[in-house]
């Protein structure tokens, strides 16, 4: 895959590929509904306003240190992950663009250890994506616990992106990969704001951004804002879970199906 000119397939991860937010649903998934690690990170992010020192990324690295010192350990972080509901469209396109032999890839807000371990346990591991580009997940804190930490690391430079948050431009790492493989056109899956900046890169004829409807439809917002004030040019196409995801695989069958 990735030879010039071939298209390209792009999914975020959580509320995409996956029909969860990966982070909340473990968490619930280990101590059940509202319990206390979560239940205190809802507190300290309502308080900050959302805007905590590492964001995000920086408050599940506490909430995974939280239910470690609960004595979690990973045979109960991986079984957990491997319950993530999936939408079976999502499941179809994912290996019907691997039956293709296009270039199929994840950008996501997620982290490496997650998306791997639920990967594996839907038998997506294996050549399915060339690429996981994502925040860095690993056991490899005190005592070999989880840690979560951002992409672009803390305190580095800021990417400067108006779009996305201090961990990841998602916009940036399409810009390369589109740099790296030259594609002929992109079709890229996602569902919240973070996934409007890759979104405006959508240029090529042909190119589709498939937005997902409400509740989780920031991206779908956004992109219809743009195509109205002429700042996005691809074209846009609305999907949800209330078909199982049979919108977003007639899409992206059309998607592979046209020259």
């Amino acid at each position: 895959p990735g030879t010039m000119g071939e298209p390209l397939v792009v999914w975020d991860f959580d509320w995409s590929l996956v029909n969860e937010n990966s982070d909340v649903y473990v968490i619930e998934a280990l101590e059940g509904h509202g319990g206390p690690v979560w239940t205190q990170a809802v507190l300290q992010w309502r308080e900050s306003g959302g805007k905590l020192p590492g964001g995000w990324t920086a408050l599940m690295d506490s909430c995974v240190e939280n239910l470690w010192a609960a004595g979690v350990r990973e045979p109960e972080f991986t079984e957990a992950l491997g319950g993530i509901p999936m939408l079976s469209g999502a499941d179809k396109a994912a290996r019907l663009v691997q039956a293709r032999g296009v270039d199929q890839r994840i950008l996501s807000d997620a982290n490496e250890y997650y998306i791997r371990a639920i990967l594996d346990a839907k038998g997506l591991a294996d050549g399915v994506f060339s690429s996981v580009i994502t925040n860095r997940g690993a056991f490899d804190g005190p005592d070999g616990r989880l840690t979560i930490n951002p992409f672009h690391p803390l305190g580095a430079a800021s990417h400067g992106c108006p779009h996305c948050p201090s961990n990841l431009c998602k916009g940036a790492i399409l810009r390369q990969w589109m740099a790296e493989v030259s594609p002929s056109k992109v079709l890229y899956v996602g569902d919240g704001s973070n996934d409007f900046c890759p979104a405006l890169l959508l240029e090529h004829p042909g190119s589709v951004v498939l937005a997902r409807g409400a509740p989780h439809d920031r991206l779908l917002e956004k992109c219809t804002k743009s195509i109205a004030d002429g700042t996005l040019k691809g074209t846009v196409v609305e999907w949800s879970e209330a078909d199982n995801g049979a919108a977003l695989l007639q899409t992206i069958t059309n998607f592979l199906n046209s020259s």
